[in-house]
């Protein structure tokens, strides 16, 4: 009697079925999985530029204009544009960080990958100011001030930062000692 070998048409079939079904079932928790990762790396960027900030106003770095001129650092603040992209910025003395001398490696931008971050003053108050800047003044760099969108200067106690998703949100928040936790 001669033995049949290998598999028919049909059990290769039923198989590539199977797996296909099993791919198109974690593709969306691998798609959530990738969007959760992500926020926890933004999380740790806007956690690291703070840092970073905070240790340039402990220890000021001398600085020159285009011209040559010694420039004498004020303060360095984390700066938020366009609710996507942040930046480092030394100097500054508006709202908006349209002035002041953005400090070469520190920009990170999320605008392509859907991503918004909101600097919030006054979080769990009925109505937050966005703010557009986290300050360290180098004449007092363990605390932190905000420039709000109104261009005003204010102590920068009990700020939130939300990032955010499509899917979900983290938020941090800073103390007015630059304490950095998560909520």
């Amino acid at each position: 009697m001669k033995m049949k070998r290998g598999i028919s048409l049909i059990e290769i079939l039923v198989t590539v079925s199977m797996i296909v079904i099993l791919l198109n079932l974690s593709f969306p928790a691998l798609r959530h999985y990738q969007k959760e990762v992500q926020l926890k790396a933004v999380k740790e960027d806007v956690r690291t530029l703070l840092i970073q900030a905070r240790n340039y106003a402990l220890n000021p770095q001398i600085s020159q204009d285009s011209l040559g001129n010694t420039l004498e650092i004020k303060n360095y603040a984390v700066c938020l544009e366009n609710g996507s992209t942040l930046l480092i910025k030394e100097n500054i003395n508006t709202s908006a960080c349209t002035d002041g001398q953005e400090i070469s490696g520190t920009k990170k931008d999320y605008s392509g990958e859907g991503i918004n971050i909101e600097f919030l003053e006054n979080y769990g108050a009925p109505d937050p100011y966005k703010v557009q800047a986290i300050v360290f003044d180098v004449t007092d760099p363990l605390h932190f001030y905000v420039y709000n969108a109104g261009g005003y200067l204010n102590d920068g106690n009990n700020t939130g930062i939300t990032i955010k998703n499509a899917t979900s949100s983290v938020l941090l928040k800073i103390n007015n000692k630059g304490e950095i936790t998560e909520q």
